[in-house]
C-alpha cells in the first residue's frame, strides 16, 4: 500500500490501475487510504488477508503458532493490523468504476472473494472466467481485451463471463 501511494506521489496522478492477487489487495487498501484513480481493475483479489494467510500456511505446513508469530511480526513491521486490512465494508465509500476479474476454479483465492468484494463497491462489475485459474487469467486474450476496454472506459459490451464458452458449454 505504501508503495502504491509512493508511486502515485512521484509519478501520478494515474487514471487507472490494475492489480493481481495480493497486488490487488494492496491496491484496494491504497484506495481505502485515499489513493485517487478514475477506475480500477482487481484480478483474483483476496477478500481477507487473515483467511488468505491461514490457507497459505496450511498449504505450506506452517503450524498455527508460527503463522500467528508471523502475523504479529508483520503487523508490528508495517504498523497495521490484519483486522484493519480486512474491513472490506469500507469499499462502499469508494466512488469509482471497478472491474473484478476472477476464475471460478481459482485454487489459491476462492471466486467467492471477488463476489464479496465487488458487492461492497457501488460501481463494480464482475467478470467471471472458467478454467483459467489464478495465473493463466492474466494471459487470456479475452480477459486482457476486457480489461483494456474497461480501462479505456469502453464498457458497453463488457462481458460478464470470459472466455466465451461454446453452446452447449462443456462440463468442467
Amino acid at each position: 500500500m505504501r508503495g502504491v501511494h509512493a508511486l502515485a506521489a512521484t509519478h501520478g496522478p494515474f487514471e487507472a490501475a490494475i492489480g493481481h492477487s495480493l497486488g490487488a489487495a494492496a491496491l484496494g487498501l491504497a484506495l481505502r487510504g485515499g489513493l485517487k484513480l478514475g477506475r480500477v481493475v482487481l484480478v483474483s483479489p483476496p477478500a481477507s488477508l487473515s483467511d488468505h494467510t491461514r490457507k497459505f500456511a496450511r498449504m505450506l505446513g506452517i503450524t498455527p503458532s508460527i503463522r500467528e508469530a508471523m502475523r504479529l511480526r508483520l503487523e508490528r513491521r508495517y504498523n497495521v493490523r490484519f483486522a484493519e486490512i480486512d474491513r472490506i465494508e469500507e469499499l462502499a465509500r469508494l466512488d469509482l468504476p471497478a472491474l473484478f476479474v476472477h476464475d471460478v476454479a481459482d485454487t489459491q483465492i476462492p471466486f467467492e472473494d471477488a463476489v464479496r468484494l465487488s458487492a461492497h463497491m457501488p460501481n463494480a462489475r464482475l467478470l467471471k472466467t472458467y478454467g483459467l485459474g489464478h495465473h493463466r487469467i492474466l494471459r487470456d486474450r479475452s480477459v486482457v481485451s476486457a480489461i483494456v476496454d474497461f480501462v479505456r472506459g469502453d464498457v458497453a459490451d463488457l462481458p460478464a463471463e470470459a472466455p466465451a464458452l461454446p453452446v452447449p458449454a462443456p462440463i468442467y
